[in-house]
């Protein structure tokens, strides 16, 4: 499994900075926000993000995945979900330039009060396009479950991917939101996703004053060691350390700090197995 962490967690420093930093501390790869105003801007010249991928492969540290919120994928409105797909088509675009292999969709539609069939619908038809629309790129459409949307449950989430019917959509896991948000026992959702899983979001939390808060991976109330081994086992390829972010994100460690010793605890509970549990 390769370790990778977001330049997002070094929000001071110029992307540039960032991926020497995380490449500097033994991360592997890197995920890049894409999007207005973020490291990769779509609008922008292409030469930017290549010399941007450029520097991150001669650091050691190759982008490896791009996240991006797009809303309206499956909006009623033709122009809105027309806009939308445009917005994805130019990430994929960029990403695949930059010779990574993953886009993130970080934010999926809201479950709507009335017509929440239909809109799942658009979704999946959408997905099922971008998902041909990647397989030239050989970019990878990446989706998680997430409370109150569409996609709630890791069942959900399986019977989307399974309705794609298409390679180049897989599942995201990411065990401290299923844990703390959606009640949803980790087992449960490894057994449910199973091979659908590619990627896994490293995050852990602590309570304070009966509040969630960050903290470093192994220090709070996920239990990674058992986690991350068995996702290992089932051969997930990729977790993204995405520290510092989530509730009272600001009372976490310094991620020069933080980052290192989230990575040292990663790649020690990796090294003791799936079958020390």
């Amino acid at each position: 499994m390769r370790l990778i962490a977001c330049t997002s967690a070094l929000p001071r420093a110029s992307a540039t900075e960032a991926i020497s930093t995380l490449a500097g501390m033994g991360f592997v790869g890197i995920e890049v926000p894409c999007g207005p105003g973020e490291a990769l801007d779509p609008t922008h010249d292409r030469a930017e993000a290549l010399a941007l991928a450029n520097h991150a492969r001669e650091a050691g540290a190759p982008i490896l995945s791009v996240v991006v919120h797009i809303d309206g994928l499956a909006a009623s409105d033709g122009a809105v979900s027309a806009a939308a797909r445009e917005e994805l088509y130019a990430a994929m675009g960029l990403t695949s330039a930059m010779r990574a292999h993953f886009v993130r969709l970080a934010a999926l539609p809201m479950s709507p009060e009335v017509d929440r069939a239909a809109t799942l619908r658009r979704l999946t038809r959408a997905l099922m396009i971008a998902a041909m629309h990647g397989l030239s790129q050989r970019v990878t459409l990446l989706l998680a479950a997430q409370e109150e949307s569409l996609v709630s449950s890791s069942a959900a989430l399986a019977r989307v991917i399974d309705d794609v019917a298409f390679p180049g959509v897989s599942a995201v896991v990411d065990p401290a939101d299923l844990v703390w948000t959606m009640r949803e026992p980790w087992q449960r959702s490894l057994v449910t996703l199973g091979q659908r899983i590619a990627y896994v979001q490293l995050r852990d939390y602590t309570l304070r004053d009966d509040r969630r808060v960050a903290c470093p991976i192994g220090e709070g109330l996920v239990p990674w060691e058992s986690i991350l081994p068995v996702l290992d086992w089932l051969g997930v390829g990729y977790a993204c350390v995405d520290y510092g972010q989530g509730t009272e994100a600001e009372l976490v460690p310094p991620a020069t700090t933080g980052l290192p010793q989230s990575l040292a605890f990663c790649q020690a509970a990796l090294e003791l197995g799936v079958c020390s549990h």
